[in-house]
């Protein structure tokens, strides 16, 4: 189990609303970055020049972390259908700019400051989501 999976079993019995969810799992992917500093400088900032096995590792969180804001999506149109659905490749896009994000953090700051990241990162889901 995640550290995304725990929090969201700690919410309790049933499926919490997509808004908390998507908190839950941006805080939960940026508190594991800043509680592993080594592994998140290795993942955001040196995997590239490591070589290509390094490099399909860090492709392939972001195919997860894509996945996973998919599924994010259609659990807020279910429950707000309201909403637009993104386009199918918006989610890939949304986690590189993630990803350039917190590797521009990592290039200025501490990875233990990463938490501070979750609201402005939050927003930019909701938006992508369509529903503020």
């Amino acid at each position: 189990m995640t550290e995304i999976d725990k929090a969201v079993a700690a919410e309790g019995p049933g499926l919490p609303p997509w808004q908390r969810l998507l908190d839950i799992s941006i805080s939960a992917y940026l508190d594991t970055l800043a509680s592993e500093p080594g592994a998140a400088r290795v993942m955001h900032t040196e995997a590239a020049s490591v070589g290509p096995i390094s490099a399909d590792a860090r492709l392939q969180m972001v195919a997860i972390f894509a996945d996973r804001m998919r599924v994010l999506s259609e659990i807020a149109e279910t429950q707000d259908p309201t909403g637009i659905r993104p386009r199918e490749r918006s989610y890939e896009y949304f986690v590189y700019g993630l990803d350039g994000t917190v590797w521009a953090h990592l290039a200025t700051r501490t990875p233990e400051s990463l938490p501070e990241l979750a609201a402005p990162i939050v927003s930019a889901a909701r938006a992508l989501f369509l529903r503020p």
